[in-house]
Parts: C-alpha cells; structure tokens; sequence
C-alpha cells in the first residue's frame, strides 16, 4: 500500500485524512530515521511537494522532493510546519498529506505517478558548513 486514507478528522492522526507511502528506495536506506522523534516542515508549489524532517538535535534533516505529474492550483500554494504524524509500520512509513494537497493524490482510475528524490542534510540551521 502506498497511501492510507480516512473519512475522519482523528485527533491521534493530528486530524490529517491522507498518508503517503515512502518509496522503496528510502525505505531500505532511510527507515530508521523515523524511528526517532523529528519535526516537519512541508512546501508546496508548482509540480512539487518538499518535506523536510529535522532529527531532534537539529543537525540531521531528511529532505523529500516529490514531483507531481500535474500542477498544485497557484492559490493552494502554500507551506507550514506541521504536527509530525509519521505512521512507521513494519513494512513502510506513511508521512501526512495537508487537506490542501490530497486531491493531487487521490488515486482514481488510473495509477498516479510522481518521481521523488530524497537525501539527508546535515548542520545545524544557519551553521557555517564550509571554510571561506
């Protein structure tokens, strides 16, 4: 399964409806990043959907870049941080979809297709990286 829904607003799912499937990819290199508490910020605009998971300390985050076939209407384009609603199962980890954005996956007739990149950052916010 790759997205998990529901007709209620649950206040154990911070009241999010829609819950996407991380790749198979990620999956096997990655998973375990979500065993550990972890913020998340989401943004969303054009063809894209970027989450960004921050670690507890700060100086780990996962960034997932999902490309959309199709495009996100200009005025639901938007970004928030959001309660962290990571449903981790023994076989897949599911991150919460806003309400702004579900239509864009809903699954219908057809397969719905989209391409991620994804890839660990790490430094604290606003720490220097790299020598001048």
């Amino acid at each position: 399964m790759k997205i998990l829904t529901t007709n209620e607003h649950y206040p154990l799912l911070n009241s999010f409806t829609m819950f996407l499937g991380l790749s198979d990819k990620l999956m096997s290199s990655e998973a375990e990043f979500f065993r550990r508490p972890h913020t998340t910020r989401i943004i969303w605009g054009g063809q894209r959907v970027v989450y960004i998971f921050t670690e507890e300390t700060e100086t780990l985050s996962l960034y997932y870049d999902i490309e959309l076939k199709g495009q996100i209407q200009k005025s639901k384009t938007g970004g928030s941080m959001f309660p962290t609603t990571t449903i981790v199962t023994d076989g897949r980890v599911f991150i919460p979809i806003p309400d702004v954005l579900t239509e864009n996956f809903q699954v219908g007739h057809s397969p719905k297709e989209f391409f991620v990149r994804f890839d660990i950052l790490s430094g604290r916010p606003g720490e220097k990286v790299y020598d001048d």
